[in-house]
């Protein structure tokens, strides 16, 4: 699972997270993002990617070549 979630506002109690161990998950969010979060949801599991912005959204030219 891939998910594009620029301002990184996931829910630490979502399904998705807490399922990340058992079904791999990718979260995708830009590079501004408060890094204490980032380490809570990795420690749930979840790998997340910090992402430069393309004109405000995130780079999926960027991501597509992390992800390949």
């Amino acid at each position: 699972r891939i998910v594009l979630d620029t301002h990184l506002r996931i829910p630490l109690d979502c399904k998705l997270v807490k399922t990340a161990k058992e079904t791999k998950t990718i979260v995708a969010c830009s590079e501004d993002v408060e890094e204490n979060k980032a380490n809570m949801l990795e420690e749930k599991g979840v790998e997340v990617l910090c992402i430069k912005k393309d004109r405000g959204h995130l780079s999926l030219k960027q991501l597509i070549n992390i992800l390949g």
